[in-house]
């Protein structure tokens, strides 16, 4: 079950404290855990935790998520994934489409 900020804030019972923690110790600042991640992962290229997120949008939608469901999971509106994604969203369109069969006349009209 996906939890919100306000159920994680409940469950604490410490609502100005962090709502995140790691091997039982709370994550204060999310900077300095991503940057701790990168180094343990080996990464130096400057990656953002958006753009994991926009990666995972644009491969769920060019694999052809639905999009209701996908904007539930990464809790934006239907519309607004489809405004920003519109890149994805044509050729997803593209490709249904074309995957629409024709319609063949009968032969002698």
């Amino acid at each position: 079950m996906i939890k919100s900020c306000e159920q994680w804030f409940r469950q604490d019972q410490n609502p100005s404290g962090p709502i995140i923690h790691y091997h039982g110790r709370p994550i204060k600042k999310i900077q300095t855990a991503w940057e701790n991640a990168l180094s343990r992962a080996g990464i130096t290229r400057r990656i953002r935790p958006y753009d994991l997120r926009h990666r995972f949008v644009t491969q769920a939608l060019t694999a052809g998520a639905d999009i209701k469901a996908l904007a539930d999971i990464v809790g934006s509106a239907p519309t607004t994934l489809t405004r920003h994604y519109q890149h994805v969203t044509r050729a997803v369109h593209r490709a249904t489409i074309a995957r629409i069969p024709t319609i063949k006349p009968k032969k002698g009209r």
